[in-house]
This record gives C-alpha cells, structure tokens and sequence, in this order.
C-alpha cells in the first residue's frame, strides 16, 4: 500500500470519527460523566438550587477525595466555560491530537497512525471524557518528549517531559504503572550518554534529569495546592490539610473491601477477556514483532531499543493491573498507544514476502470488523437510550410552556439504566429563571417488587397535592415496563383497580409514538425477548394517581362480570334468565361478590397491594356491623336497617376513601 493510499484512508478514519463523536448516544460506563463533567459543569456552569442540584460521588467526597481537580478543568472544564458551543462534552479534538503524537513519535510510519485511528477505542473510549481517556493523551505525550536516541536533550522538552509525568500522576495513578518502562528507559539513556568530560553515570543521570525533576515536583505541588483550595471551596472536612489526591486513590484501592464495592474479578480477568475485547487482532502483533538479529550500526540498536521498550510498556502495566482485583477494560485503552508504536516491527509489516502480504490482508480485515462490531455496540446501543431521554427532559424542565416547565416539583425516577447524569437532566439557569425543583431517585437494578413501592410512594405524594404543582416520572428500557402492564388503560371501567398507572410522556405536542434510541443493558439480556422496533429504547411515561372514579368504575365492572357470570353468562343484564336457588337481592350482595371477583384478579405482583385492601377492608366491615356507633361502613349498615339502602355507588365510595387514608398513613409512617 502506497503512502497515498494510507493517507486517504485516514482521511475516511478521521472524518468517521467526528462523525461518531456527534453521534454516539451510548454510554459505556458512569464514570465517564461522573469522574469529569459532572464535576466540571458544577464548578462552571450555573444551575438552579431548587431540587438535588448535581450529583458528587464518592471520590469527590469524605476526609481523602482521591481525584484532582486539574485535569477536570484542563479538559471539559473550558469547554462548560465557553457555554457548551458544542452539544457534547466529548473530547473529539484530544484524540485527533494523540494521532499527531503517535505520527511524529513513530517519525512518519503510516501503520501505528492507521492502526489507531482504525481501533474501536478511538470511536468510543477516546472520544468520552474518561479519565482514562485523557492518561491516552499523557502517555502519547510521554512517548513523544522522552529523550532517546537521535534527539538531543534540549532543555525545553525535559521540562516539559517532567511536567506530563507528573499531570498523568494526578490524573489516574495507574499512570506510574503505564510509564515505568518509559522512565526506566529515559534514565538509562540519560545515564549511559556519552559526555565531553569522563563521569559515571550517575553523575550523568543527576546532572541531565533535574530539569525534569524540577518540573514533575512543581507540576505536582501545584496539582497538590489546586485541589486543596478546591475542596476548601467545597466545605470539604479535609480542606484543613493539603490534599494528595493520587496517595488517597491508592489507599483506597490497596483495600479489598473498598474495591468488593465495585466488583471483583479474576486476576486474569485483564489477560483472557479485557485484551481480546480492547484489541482484538492486535494481539498478533505481540509475538510478531521482530527484534533486530544483529546489531551493525546505531539504527539497528536503535530499533531493538524501541522493540523492547514498546513491548515492556504493553505487558509490564497489564502484570501490574493484574494485581487488583477490580479489573474493567477501560483500565487498559492507554496500551493502544505503545501496541501501535509496535506494530511496524511485526513480521506482518517489517517483511515484503508474499506470505506478510497475506498476513496483513487477515490482520485489518480482522481488525476493521472488530472496530466495527465494537463501535456499534459502545458507541450507539448499550445503554442507548438513557442520553437521549436526558436531553428531551432536559429541554422539557426548561421551557416554561410545557407540563413539566410549569411544575414547582419533579420527582423522576430511572430503572434499569445507568446512572444519570444531572448535568445533562437539569437546564442551566440564572439568578431570575424559576426551573422546577427536580428529585432524582435511581433503582439501578433493583427487583419489580422495588419499583412498585417507589411509584406508590410517588403517587401517594400526587395525591396530597396537585399533578400541576407536582410531578413524577418514571424513566426506564420500555421493554421492561411495557411487559409489567403498569400502563393506564385505554378504557378505565375494564381494567383491574389499581392506585396508580403510566402514562407516555407528551413531547413535542404529540404522544410518545416511539421510545429513546436503542437500549441494550448487557446484564439483562433476556428481557430483549419483550422488544420491539417501538419499544428497543427508552421510554418516559407520567406517573398517574388512579382518581377514585376511575378505581370505582374498575370495581364496578368487576362486579357486573361477576352478576353476568352468575346468571348464565347473559350479555344483557335485562334478559337474564331466572335460576333456581335463592338469588342475590340488592346492591350490597353484588358490591360483594364484585370485591371478591376483583380480589381474585389481582394475581400480579403490582395488584398485591390493592387486594390485600380489598380483603382488610372486607374484614374491617363484618367487624364494624357488629357495633352501633361507628364510622365507614357500619353507616351503610345502620341506613339499611332504617329502610334507607345506600347506592352502590356510595358503598364503593367509602371504600375507596377508606383505601386512600391507608396509604397516606402508611406514607406517614
């Protein structure tokens, strides 16, 4: 392949990756808002401070915060500065930077540059604000301003060297593990570099390596002040000491009761699963790439040089990571950078025989379709549908003329999606913009039986107030919901008594024809199995308290059922033809056999509640007709007595309010 016809695949590689990057919706993993822009949208960005506000894990958290606030600052933080120009908070322009890195590093090699751009970790990893993400950037910086043979050791760069180093420290302390070969092997360069004067070199080392010393402490000591001011800021309970936010993160994931909070894996977890997901087909170039046989002149030792270092810094932090329990594939994205300044030294691209030809034609279709498999699953449908919603509600809090712009109180609750990310849930505002107050309540994965007891308790709060002045939404995978049937029917009188219902979100003026995106959750993979083209993503839906007519019209069809059933199944109540036995008289007998006939289809976990109701309401009754002064429906009994029988209408009435007054004591309490 001719240089030009690798320049012009870049080309097609890069124009791809902008487009992706306006385009992915997905979301990989919390960490990748909550560990950036969430923090730099609360320091920069202005939001109301009614409701939650935004969201401060536990990193930023407690007596050590293990996260340091420059990097935050450095990489999303301007851009919340300059009023979010661009719709996202994806460093696109980051990951087109390492390109020049790994092109100049590798002096002018078009595989490492095309390898790179082809890899699905730059179409989703890279183009996030992970901080994982931004060790990519430091590394490839790394490897470009360390002194090694053929560049001469201007000051300048060692500076600057230093300075990375240190910022990669306090970005993810994972970055020593990443750059231990590096820096072993700019000190033996520094070391055994011959010198005008006869030194040894340790001398040599002292006297070449202090600008980069100098720098990594001054780099790191303003880190270190940063972040102290910064949670002073906060009312943090360290702000009386100077935070050292990588020591902090280290201790804690020293501890494995710390780590048990986040998962625990095997530790060939990295090795056997996390490798072959991440690079695929780049594996090969490990035992492929080729060691110089012999060693005539400085290139020669020059490239053996370079084989050993990029090798040692691949493997060398993998058997490090390994340690840990906790191992996550995003922990490795900054071993694309040395796997790419690798691959020229494999057979498969150092050797012109028509059997490296072959070699190379297997390795990039292999390694396209997997970019290509991985980009559509990271970058567009796991957890698809989540951002999605969040923008449309987004725009809907904030415009005053719809539903929720106008409510003093929103209550939303996310089932089975990701952690939500208030920065893109809440508008920003400004000192005169009234928004509503939004509460924000994530179940994660919690069972069916949790989500009932929420959405009653959401409802129930409805019913003290007014669905005006308060609001509740529920925001969950609508294959989920949709197989719960949670949803308001269409015709209220033939539907089972129930004391709240869902209702689809109105947007745009027209009715939820669709939901968010294409949500997979990859660890409830079976309940695809309820999906449709209308359904795949994320749906938003109101949370309705059942008003007592429409609950007393469920009741009543109930007890028509039941009449019709027990005289022969009629259609018409007026045709019914006479059985023998003694039959039923009057209204109370039917509004009976109606709550039994409701008890009994109340099968499903979200009707447990209201037929419990209907039985401890049913026992409640016999109990009261026992005495002659009380309240409820030994009134009903008393009015029969007199000869002045209540409608059926009322008795269910009462049984109703009786219902509610249940529930709001149970709230109290």
């Amino acid at each position: 392949m001719t240089l030009r016809c690798y320049a012009r695949l870049y080309g097609v590689l890069a124009l791809l990756r902008i487009l992706i990057a306006f385009t992915s919706t997905s979301a990989i993993h919390p960490d990748e808002h909550f560990q950036n822009p969430e923090i730099a949208a609360s320091t920069v960005a202005v939001y109301s401070e009614a409701g939650e506000g935004l969201l401060r894990t536990w990193e930023w958290e407690g007596t050590a915060p293990c996260r340091s606030i420059i990097p935050i600052l450095g990489s999303t933080g301007w851009m919340f500065a300059l009023l979010r120009l661009i719709a996202s908070d994806k460093p696109t322009g980051y990951a087109l930077f390492v390109d020049y890195l790994l092109w100049s590093t590798s002096k002018g090699a078009p595989v490492p540059l095309l390898m790179f751009a082809g890899s699905h970790i730059v179409f989703t990893f890279l183009l996030r604000p992970f901080s994982n993400s931004l060790e990519t950037l430091l590394l490839a910086g790394a490897f470009y301003l360390a002194p090694h043979g053929g560049k001469k050791n201007v000051t300048s760069r060692l500076v600057a060297f230093g300075a990375v180093l240190a910022l990669g420290v306090f970005t993810r302390i994972t970055f020593v593990a990443f750059t231990a070969p590096l820096v072993l092997d700019t000190a033996r360069h520094l070391a055994l570099q011959p010198s005008r004067t006869p030194q040894s070199p340790l001398l040599r080392l002292a006297k070449r390596s202090y600008p980069i010393l100098l720098a990594f402490l001054a780099t790191a000591v303003t880190c270190a002040l940063a972040d102290t001011m910064y949670f002073s800021s906060t009312e943090s309970p360290s702000s009386s000491r100077l935070i050292l936010a990588p020591l902090n993160l280290l201790r804690y994931n020293l501890l494995t009761s710390n780590l048990a909070e986040h998962g625990l894996h095997r530790r060939y977890m990295h090795v056997l699963v996390n490798w072959p997901m991440l690079f695929g087909a780049g594996l090969a170039i490990i035992p492929t790439a080729a060691l110089p046989r012999a060693k005539e002149s400085d290139l020669k030792r020059e490239e053996r040089r370079r084989v050993i270092l990029y090798l040692a810094s691949f493997l060398v932090p993998t058997s490090l990571l390994s340690l840990q329990p906790h191992q996550e594939p995003r922990f490795l994205v900054p071993l694309i950078v040395p796997l790419a300044l690798l691959a020229p030294y494999s057979t498969m691209f150092s050797s012109g025989t028509r059997r490296s030809r072959k070699s190379r034609k297997a390795f990039w279709a292999l390694w396209l379709t997997h970019s290509t498999i991985f980009t559509i699953l990271f970058g567009y449908v796991h957890q698809g549908g989540l951002l999605p919603a969040l923008f449309a509600l987004n725009s809907q809090l904030g415009d005053s003329s719809t539903a929720l712009g106008t409510s003093r109180a929103v209550d939303i609750v996310f089932w089975r999606t990701f952690m939500p990310p208030r920065h893109l849930l809440l508008p920003t505002t400004d000192a005169t913009a009234v928004v509503p107050a939004v509460t924000v309540t994530d179940l994660a994965g919690a069972p069916f039986d949790a989500l009932v007891s929420t959405l009653l308790d959401k409802s129930a709060h409805q019913s003290r107030t007014t669905e005006a002045a308060h609001s509740a939404l529920l925001v969950a995978p609508a294959y989920s919901v949709r197989s719960l049937d949670l949803l308001c029917p269409a015709n209220p009188a033939s539907s089972k008594p129930r004391s709240f219902c869902l209702e689809p979100a109105l947007f745009h003026g027209d009715r939820m024809e669709r939901t968010f995106g294409v949500h997979i959750d990859m660890d409830r993979l079976g309940e695809l199995r309820h999906a449709s083209w209308r359904t795949a993503g994320v749906g938003v839906w109101f949370v309705r308290r059942t008003t007592s007519h429409t609950r007393k019209l469920a009741i009543m069809s109930a007890a028509t059922k039941t009449q019709v059933e027990a005289h022969g199944g009629a259609g018409d109540l007026g045709e019914q033809k006479p059985q023998k036995g003694p039959q039923p008289t009057g209204d109370a007998p039917r509004y009976e056999e109606g709550k039994k006939n409701a008890h009994d289809l109340s099968d499903s976990k979200d009707e447990r509640s209201i037929a419990n109701n209907l039985a401890a309401a049913k026992a409640k009754e016999k109990a009261e007709s026992q005495q002659e002064d009380s309240t409820g429906y030994s009134g009903v009994r008393a009015a029969e007595a007199h000869g002045n029988k209540p409608s059926r209408g009322a008795q269910i009435d009462e049984e109703l309010k009786k219902e509610d007054e249940e529930l709001v004591k149970k709230k109290q309490t």
